[in-house]
């Protein structure tokens, strides 16, 4: 299709679920891979940066 073409080929995003099922799968395989660690998870919430309110 774009081999030999005169003009350039525009690539259309749309929101179709066929076309974006690659990177949400990629977000849950992420995910989970977080959810598999807890020391991780809990690294997120004792972050120094992070403050509750029952801490001020």
């Amino acid at each position: 299709m774009m081999q030999g073409a005169k003009r350039p080929l525009h690539l259309v995003l749309d929101n179709l679920p066929a076309h974006k099922i690659a990177a949400a799968r990629g977000y849950v395989d992420e995910l989970a891979q977080i959810k598999a660690n807890p020391n991780l998870v809990r690294s997120f919430f004792n972050h120094p940066i992070v403050s509750y309110v029952s801490d001020l």
